[in-house]
């Protein structure tokens, strides 16, 4: 069965869910990560997002989207 994942890339979390298509069609969830990166740290005051805050955002996408692959899914999708 096809695999896809998801991304939520916010202002504090990054979020990841992976699913499956089950076989009345609907997606079923089979995995589901967060990780706070605190991306949006200092816009308030700047209106800038920092280096250290791209940074550790970047780590989680790339760590998520590696552990996505490993649970076979090839279909990405992020927001």
């Amino acid at each position: 069965m096809e695999r896809f994942a998801s991304f939520d890339v916010g202002t504090n979390t990054v979020l990841m869910a992976v699913a499956e298509r089950g076989a009345d069609g609907g997606l079923v969830a089979l995995l589901e990560r967060a990780d706070i990166t605190r991306l949006g740290e200092g816009v308030a005051a700047t209106g800038l997002l920092t280096s250290p805050a791209i940074d550790r955002t970047a780590v989680a996408i790339s760590r998520f989207a590696d552990e996505a692959r490993a649970a076979g899914v090839q279909t990405f999708a992020a927001v």
